[in-house]
């Protein structure tokens, strides 16, 4: 009897047990997972506190998923890490907010992580009453709540109200589930302040490419130039990543992003492979490492191959090949160091904070190691970090090899010799260069970018010169200034690249007209041309004036559909040039011609001429008649 009386307590203390654990299990489900917000909440983090289901068929409806939710399918998340894996699945997320008496009944929610690909979010409220919004790295900017870098959502959760909230990820990558809940407030002065270190770290990558790229043009340095190459593509890739260039550069282009991360992520890694052979000094004498880094500039040029068939794949090599990179640095400057290169010290250093700074980025993205955003500005901060040591290794290595070479000179009087004459040599060839450089820069800073010809400062120096030559040889000068009539009419109506077809075309128009070899053809400025004709006498510019006008009349150009006609305006003026006159004058007679063929009805052709009597009224301007007196 007292054994029976026993078995039958267990079996009920059993059956208690059981029951009481289903009542707590219910009580745990009922409430899981759930977040307060109350009026002291300024930010929240979500990162760990997410329960999940894997869409592995991607097609579950918000219906199916809270169907799965009351059946208990849903997971709880790990912890500290918000990665959930990756794959080309989606995946759901779910929490419960409740805002306890909060002042604000309008919160953000923010997913840090801007290469997830599409972030659909559902706001389900106790009436039964479902808000959903779209966002995410594969959608237009415009999508997002707030012009910010990162995917945000408005949540508008009123006092003493609670809602579930459903996210639906789908991304080709890592799915990293870090979100934070933001009173406005402290969403918009943490985005100002972001957006204030954000602005001052480009400040210092540009500020630092520039003094790279100085120090190669000064020093001759291949190192150099090759860091400043290399900075520049961490930039752009690093502009993609954290999601500057999807605000900034192309904000309704989001599939550019795609692009952009693993493309300018090879381009640094095969500048950075070529900058640790260069400034490592490693050759052919050093076989293996030489082999090794032929392999991996290989496999970066394959890998930015592959950005145009595979974003994913060129992606996942990319985060194969970098750390490859660091390490093949790593070794390469240990070696260097034994065999007594000291400033390799520092390469040694810059790839250690290189594969420090990507190792805490990959391990919170796998989950290895918690939410934080010093781990998520890792490939940034190291990156910079490296970038200085970098620098200081290049500038100590020139330093030493300046040194050496000092030490040499004074030791031998006949290199210090060779070593001047070098110098000399190189001073040479650096001052013709630079005069080749500013030959073609001043011919260049005279040509109009627009039509291809001569532009007004080009003008203006062959004016003198001519009418210097024609000084002295007692001949004529004529200047022929062209207007296009109506043209601001064609820019309203048919817009600037139309405008920019008609001067085109009128540029060749006139160049087919002007053949002597010593006219020289200009744009005047806007919609006018100018000619400076030579030896011409008021009768032949005149006649080449009324050609010009006519062949502009004949043109016919495209735009929109439509082919538009021109017709243009003609002022002409010649006379000798005089001791007490200036080529500005006669200028001044072409441009007051000109406006009197405007006056007159346009499309038509007015001469100011000394003794010039066609057919034409005779036209008596008042600086015709200044000049007449200045000659007589």
């Amino acid at each position: 009897m007292p054994g029976r009386l026993q078995a039958w307590w267990l079996r009920q203390t059993v059956r208690g047990l059981v029951l009481l654990a289903a009542v707590f299990a219910a009580f745990a489900h009922a409430g899981e997972p759930g977040v307060e917000l109350d009026t002291t909440t300024q930010r929240l983090s979500l990162g760990g506190q997410w329960s999940y289901l894997i869409d592995a068929s991607r097609r579950l409806t918000l219906d199916d998923v809270r169907q799965a939710d009351r059946a208990g399918s849903f997971r709880g998340s790990n912890g500290a890490t918000a990665s959930l894996g990756s794959g080309e699945v989606a995946y759901w997320l779910h929490v419960r907010l409740t805002n306890q008496g909060g002042l604000s009944n309008q919160w953000i929610l923010e997913f840090p992580y801007t290469l997830l690909g599409a972030i659909d979010v559902y706001l389900v409220y106790p009436d039964g009453r479902v808000s959903d919004q779209r966002g995410g790295g594969r959608r237009p900017f415009h999508y997002r709540a707030l012009p910010h870098r990162t995917p945000n959502f408005l949540l508008p959760i009123a006092a003493d109200q609670s809602l579930d909230l459903y996210v639906r990820l789908e991304t080709a990558g890592i799915v990293f589930a870090e979100a934070t809940i933001w009173r406005p407030a402290a969403f918009h002065e943490y985005a100002e302040n972001e957006q204030m270190g954000t602005g001052l770290l480009l400040g210092l990558l540009a500020a630092f490419c520039l003094y790279a790229l100085a120090n190669a043009v000064v020093a001759r340095d291949r190192g150099y130039l090759l860091c400043a190459l290399w900075v520049m593509s961490l930039g752009l890739s690093g502009m993609a990543l954290y999601g500057v260039s999807a605000q900034y550069l192309w904000p309704e282009r989001p599939e550019l992003n795609d692009v952009a991360v693993p493309l300018f992520a090879g381009v640094a890694g095969l500048v950075f492979v070529a900058l640790a052979r260069s400034a490592l000094d490693i050759n052919r004498r050093k076989i293996v490492l030489d082999l090794i880094g032929r392999g991996l500039l290989l496999a970066f040029a394959l890998q930015v191959v592959l950005v145009s068939m595979s974003t994913v794949v060129a992606s996942s090599l990319a985060l194969l090949l970098l750390p490859a990179a660091i390490v093949y640095m790593m070794i390469a400057a240990a070696l260097r160091v034994r065999e007594g290169m000291a400033s390799a010290n520092w390469f040694q250093l810059a790839s250690f904070a290189l594969l420090l700074g990507n190792f805490l980025l990959l391990a919170m993205l796998l989950g290895f190691w918690p939410s934080h955003v010093l781990a998520a500005a890792g490939p940034v901060l190291g990156s910079a970090v490296g970038a200085l040591l970098i620098a200081v290794g290049l500038a100590d290595h020139s330093r030493r090899t300046l040194h050496e070479r000092l030490v040499n000179l004074r030791r031998e009087k006949e290199s210090i010799e060779d070593e001047i004459r070098k110098r000399a040599h190189d001073l040479r060839e650096t001052i013709e260069s630079l005069e080749s450089a500013n030959r073609g820069l001043r011919k260049s800073n005279m040509i109009d970018p627009l039509t291809g010809i001569r532009n007004r400062r080009y003008f203006e120096e062959r004016l003198q010169a001519e009418w210097e030559r024609s000084l002295r040889g007692e001949n004529w000068l004529a200047v022929i200034l062209l207007d296009l009539d109506h043209f601001k009419r064609i820019n309203d109506t048919f817009g600037h690249p139309a405008g920019d077809a008609c001067l085109v075309s009128a540029a060749h128009a006139i160049s087919d007209v002007i053949r002597r070899s010593g006219d020289r053809v200009t744009r005047f400025g806007g919609e006018e041309f100018a000619i400076v004709l030579p030896a011409t006498d008021p009768f032949g510019a005149a006649r080449i004036g009324e050609t010009l006008r006519k062949a502009i009349a004949d043109l016919e150009v495209s735009a929109n559909g439509s082919w538009l006609r021109l017709t243009t305006s003609v002022g002409v003026a010649a006379l000798r040039p005089k001791l007490g006159l200036r080529p500005e004058m006669l200028v001044e007679l072409a441009d007051q011609a000109l406006y009197r063929a405007k006056q007159q009805g346009r499309n038509r052709m007015c001469v100011a001429a000394e003794n010039f009597t066609p057919e034409a009224e005779v036209i008596e301007f008042p600086v015709l008649r200044a000049v007449k007196d200045l000659a007589n």
